[in-house]
């Protein structure tokens, strides 16, 4: 039984602290029947909120959505420079590219008060019990399987969705409109850029993600590496499999 797949619509803003709340939920759950829960994911931030000691400051609307005008009128600079000025140290820590990471940061630090970093101590298990492993290739690996899932995405249909939801005016507010591969399709949509170079920036795109999730991982000692040569087998992943459940027996 997989969890926290399908749980929003496109409409809604996916949130790391709504996913903390509800993803421990689900592990209390899957222990309170007698399982072990196996957490697979990618996303840096989602795993941290879900096993570390993170706090997620409130929300407020009203300063959310003046920062979001800010950034469809004016675009980033002027929030990347105010939250450089107001909060430098999370300035210095957070992707100041990503638009939602400056945003958020900002809307922390207009609420609170105090800057956006001291609410996320890393690498500090909320959960007693808990065995970390990564999978690691080889970057030419990497790099092709992220090609392949690319190309794969835009010929089994991300245009016709895009134009859909596009069309329906439901993505405006929402993360699926800033979401790697939906950015791109959207101005292909739009005529502001040909096919083959939507295909191209998602996959650069793709390939820094991945580039920023190794960063992010390789951090954390508390991670067993599994470091696999050449193309994952069936039975690269067998040996994969038997090793976490021997670590999981211990």
């Amino acid at each position: 039984v997989h969890h926290q797949l399908d749980v929003l619509e496109v409409t809604e803003a996916a949130s790391a602290a709504a996913y903390q709340k509800y993803a421990r939920a689900d592990l209390a759950a899957i222990e309170a029947r007698g399982k072990i829960p196996l957490i697979v994911g990618g996303s840096g931030l989602y795993v941290a909120a879900l096993l570390d000691e993170l706090r997620f400051p409130g929300t407020d609307v009203e300063i959310r959505a003046e920062l979001e005008s800010i950034y469809e009128t004016e675009g980033l600079a002027p929030l990347a420079q105010e939250l450089a000025q107001k909060d430098p140290v999370s300035a210095a820590t957070i992707d100041m590219q990503n638009p939602r990471r400056v945003i958020r940061a900002l809307e922390v630090v207009r609420l609170t008060g105090e800057s956006y970093t001291p609410v996320f101590p890393r690498h500090t298990s909320h959960y007693a019990d808990i065995s970390l492993l990564g999978i690691g290739v080889e970057k030419a690996v990497l790099e092709a399987r992220i090609a392949a899932r690319t190309a794969d995405m835009f010929s089994k249909g991300l245009l016709v969705e895009a134009a859909q939801v596009l069309e329906a005016g439901i993505l405006r507010g929402s993360t699926a409109q800033k979401a790697t591969g939906y950015m791109q399709a959207i101005a292909v949509l739009q005529g502001k850029i040909p096919l083959a170079e939507a295909v191209a920036n998602t996959e650069q795109a793709t390939r820094r993600l991945a580039k920023k999730q190794n960063t992010w991982f390789h951090a954390d000692q508390r991670i067993e590496w599994l470091n696999f040569s050449g193309e994952i087998t069936d039975e690269k992943l067998r040996e994969a499999a038997a090793h976490t459940a021997q670590k999981l027996q211990n």
